[in-house]
């Protein structure tokens, strides 16, 4: 089988949940010994590189028995079988929380994605479930494989902590930066804690929340904006608790990382996290700020819970490795090229 993994979000600047799925997946592909080429567009231009996925990607995949589009959207026109990774439906589900062209595009190319690929890849049963919700059709030929967790994320006992508490969610409205910031301007007065927010404001997102309108000293929150691998690994690893009310999520990286690096967290019931974090976290309700507040004290106050989410949180993260991930994904390409009938 020759396959080829469109490259596409491999050439943008920021990396976010998507960006990471795609550069691990095609990682551990390469570290499997798998043959594949990487097709990516030459332009850091965001507009260009959406040109490339339609006019440029269909005549490279003509020599292809196979192509993987890793990042929720694909060619308008097919030019071999297709496997399309639809990492969510949040443009349809959280309209407000976008501008008006991302929404648009989306909601025209990722149907047309479902549509045009022989199998959907998802990242959760959640999402599954809001997939074939809006897309009946997608029902047959939508799978679950769940992402994995970098084994660069890693507990590191000796590490010193520092009075942090992360909000890894950046100005994305959906990620609920104005609820993390109520519930720490409910509990500053209790706890020394300062509040990290990481991430930047994506073009793509209307403008979260602020820290005047929480009532929050200035010396206590930091906006750190995006970090690095090494720099995020770092701060998940001497910070003493995350928090993530996320009001949408179909799978939820920095949850997992940060079990990863043993750092305990308090993440929003919503969407697909319970299905991810099981029992490793302590869960709240993304809609009201004092019970993001109550979550993140009870464990600020209680060191043998922290210590219980510690040992629960490093479990879990186990359970998700890019290994395993990695041939679930071969499985269903091997699915689909075995499968009857041409490229239509």
């Amino acid at each position: 089988m020759k396959l080829l993994v469109d490259g596409r979000v491999l050439a943008h600047r920021v990396v976010t949940g998507v960006e990471r799925y795609a550069s691990e997946f095609i990682r551990e592909l390469g570290k499997k010994g798998v043959k594949f080429d990487t097709a990516v567009p030459g332009s850091g231009s965001g507009k260009a590189q959406h040109l490339w996925e339609h006019l440029v990607l269909p005549f490279k995949a003509k020599k292809y028995d196979l192509l993987f589009c890793p990042a929720n959207i694909s060619p308008f026109v097919k030019a071999c079988k297709t496997v399309t990774t639809i990492h969510s439906l949040a443009f349809a589900e959280f309209p407000a929380a976008y501008s008006d062209a991302f929404r648009k595009y989306y909601g025209f190319a990722v149907p047309m994605a479902i549509n045009l690929s022989d199998r959907i890849i998802t990242v959760s049963h959640c999402e599954a479930d809001r997939i074939v919700l809006r897309f009946p059709k997608a029902k047959n030929k939508t799978a679950v494989v769940y992402p994995g967790v970098s084994g660069d994320f890693k507990f590191n006992p000796e590490m010193g902590k520092k009075e942090y508490i992360i909000f890894p969610g950046g100005m994305n409205p959906i990620k609920n930066l104005q609820g993390a910031l109520e519930a720490f301007g409910m509990i500053s007065g209790e706890v020394p804690h300062k509040l990290i927010v990481i991430g930047t404001r994506s073009p793509l997102f209307k403008e979260g929340g602020t820290a005047g309108n929480a009532g929050i000293p200035r010396s206590r929150i930091e906006f750190r904006g995006w970090l690095g691998r090494n720099a995020l690994i770092d701060l998940y690893q001497s910070s003493s608790l995350m928090v993530f009310p996320s009001f949408y999520e179909s799978f939820g990286f920095p949850p997992l990382e940060a079990m990863a690096c043993g750092l305990p967290g308090v993440v929003s019931n919503a969407g697909g996290l319970p299905e991810i974090c099981g029992d490793a976290v302590i869960y709240t309700d993304p809609h009201n700020a004092e019970s993001i507040a109550e979550g993140m004290l009870k464990v600020l106050k209680n060191d043998d819970l922290r210590k219980e989410l510690i040992d629960r949180g490093l479990g879990r993260a186990r359970l998700f490795g890019w290994e395993k991930s990695v041939e679930r994904h071969l499985r269903v390409f091997e699915e689909v090229f075995l499968s009857p009938g041409r490229a239509k």
